[in-house]
């Protein structure tokens, strides 16, 4: 028999992060006899403002759920995917009966200016087609995730329900706070040679990358540049969030968050060196890095580099002057003057 179920629930106030222990959920949610387990998920479709690598090609067909920490998600997409696993396992008994619960255990842990949808569906193998959901107008893809978790009983002729989970941006309760902080070191360079380091090239939180670079042993790419980026913004005066399409700043103020940054790098940076934005590593040594966050319903990211002074350039070499064809020019005078 197949059959699913939708719902959707919002809100803007901001949430609790943890995870209520299964002893202090409602009975509601307490586990029948008939209990259900997580035998795979799969991240279907991601979405931002640029291309995400994360380690495989989406839809990424069924995993288990200890492969979650093997891709290479931003933290926000870490995140809800984790809290959707926790969330769908808290239940236990027939997801598809519980979907309001699941979706507001889900939407307590993750950024309050994304929205959760949910369906699901049963016996996925005979009606692979997934469940509909249907974005509102005011939810984008800036961020966007498509989970599908699927669920079944422990019986010799199991039940499986898949629970599809979309997550997306939502205009209407953009905050002007800054949310969901990723970094992620794209590039290393010492004397020259390019480093190979495992943790490059991934999205990490900023504790875990500052850990990171800590563990890399180099004074000058230290974990306090990641901090003074996230500190900064932090500690930034953000304009309200305003109801146009684009992120309300003038120049002048934006200019002043650069300059800021910039001089947070600066302070840090080792004698002689400089910082850049956008920029590559062209020194003998230097840290290519971006910190990258939501703001007012946009996804935002500051792109530095701290570098050694390149090499100066070396002068063009001389050529000899080259004598015309006719035989006239600079050169062919003086060996006519010599020939008198």
């Amino acid at each position: 028999m197949h059959s699913w179920s939708t719902t959707d629930v919002g809100g803007s106030e901001a949430r609790a992060a943890t995870l209520l222990p299964l002893s202090l959920l409602p009975l509601s949610l307490l586990p029948s006899a008939a209990a259900f387990g997580i035998s795979s998920f799969e991240v279907y479709e991601i979405d931002q403002l640029s291309p995400v690598n994360i380690s495989r090609k989406a839809p990424t067909g069924s995993l288990q759920p200890s492969a979650l920490p093997a891709l290479n998600l931003p933290v926000w997409a870490r995140n809800v995917t984790q809290r959707s696993l926790d969330a769908v396992k808290a239940v236990g008994s027939d997801p598809s009966a519980h979907l309001g619960d699941i979706q507001q255990l889900v939407a307590s842990g993750i950024d309050v200016d994304l929205t959760v949808q949910m369906c699901s569906w049963q016996d996925p193998f005979s009606h692979p087609t997934a469940c509909s959901l249907k974005l509102t107008p005011t939810e984008d893809h800036n961020r966007y995730l498509d989970l599908r978790v699927t669920t079944s009983t422990f019986d010799r002729f199991p039940t499986v329900i898949v629970i599809r989970l979309v997550v997306a941006e939502d205009a209407s309760k953009a905050v002007n706070v800054p949310l969901s902080f990723d970094a992620l070191v794209a590039a290393l360079r010492v004397d020259d040679v390019d480093r190979q380091d495992d943790f490059l090239g991934q999205h990490l939180a900023p504790s875990a990358a500052a850990s990171a670079l800590g563990k890399a042993r180099l004074p000058w790419a230290a974990g306090s540049l990641v901090d003074a980026v996230v500190r900064t913004t932090r500690g930034w005066n953000w304009a309200p969030c305003s109801n146009r399409s684009r992120l309300r700043t003038d120049g002048s103020a934006a200019q002043s968050y650069e300059d800021a940054i910039k001089a947070a790098l600066a302070a840090l940076a080792s004698p002689g060196w400089t910082v850049g934005f956008e920029t590559p590593v062209t020194g003998r040594s230097g840290i290519s890095f971006q910190v990258q966050y939501s703001l007012c319903g946009h996804l935002m990211w500051v792109p530095a580099t701290v570098q050694s002074a390149p090499p100066p350039s070396p002068p063009p070499p001389l050529s000899a002057p080259t004598p015309s064809a006719s035989g006239t020019g600079a050169g062919a005078a003086e060996a006519d003057e010599l020939n008198e």
